[in-house]
């Protein structure tokens, strides 16, 4: 355990409480993602969303994108039987 000298120990403990919060956030986001439950999903992407691919980069500005490239997104994982391999 680190603690930060000029800080003191408050430091360490507001670290901790950041890494558990992350941790569940992340946590949250992959049951969520892995569940396929958009409306889980969505608060976690910020509008402008960049997405980079092997040959394109999009760029997603409204809700209204992000849904729809969501919606897409995972048709094709739905058809590749990504619920049933998670």
């Amino acid at each position: 355990m680190m603690v930060n000298r000029y800080r003191g120990r408050s430091s360490t403990v507001s670290s901790k409480r950041e890494k558990a919060i992350l941790k569940r956030i992340l946590t949250d986001y992959a049951l969520a993602f892995h569940n396929l439950d958009r409306q889980r999903v969505l608060p976690h992407y910020h509008e402008l969303l960049m997405l980079i691919g092997r040959a394109d980069v999009w760029v997603l500005a409204t809700p209204a994108e992000i849904e729809a490239w969501m919606s897409s997104f995972w048709s094709q994982l739905r058809e590749r039987l990504f619920a049933r391999a998670t």
